[in-house]
């Protein structure tokens, strides 16, 4: 189960890769479809966010876990030249790093895959994003030491 809408999404020196802490399971929104025009709602925790920047627009792989234990993958790619009709330039000009997308922008075509196990998740996102989903899902994303 590959999703091959946009190029391979792989994460170079500069790139951001963000884990989240465990915590509480809560309700998580997702935009999906072309434009995010839909959304898609249930309670899990998300484990790990990737940014990618390109020359021709930026990729963002989610991953979540659900309360089932299902593991949710969310891909957006926001193209550039769609920049300027999803985007109000009369913004302020202070918040310039929203506008190009080093916060949340909510532009951009997405998807949203869910798979049994964490193996399936390897064919849906890159390596290194794999890797860390993989061990947390091994050791999980926090442990107390008693030392």
């Amino acid at each position: 189960m590959t999703n091959d809408q946009h190029p391979a999404f792989a994460p170079a020196e500069g790139d951001s890769i963000d884990i989240h802490k465990a915590g509480d399971l809560q309700e998580i929104v997702l935009k999906a479809g072309p434009g995010g025009g839909r959304t898609q709602r249930f309670h899990g925790r998300r484990l790990i966010e990737a940014r990618r920047v390109a020359k021709d627009g930026m990729e963002v792989v989610r991953v979540y876990q659900s309360r089932k234990g299902k593991y949710v993958v969310q891909r957006q790619f926001s193209d550039w030249s769609d920049f300027a009709v999803f985007t109000n330039l009369s913004l302020d000009w202070k918040n310039w790093r929203n506008m190009i997308g080093l916060g949340d922008q909510g532009w951009g075509d997405f998807t949203v895959t869910v798979v049994d196990s964490v193996e399936e998740v390897r064919e849906l996102v890159p390596a290194k994003v794999y890797r860390t989903v993989a061990d947390i899902a091994e050791h999980g994303s926090s442990q107390d030491l008693d030392i």
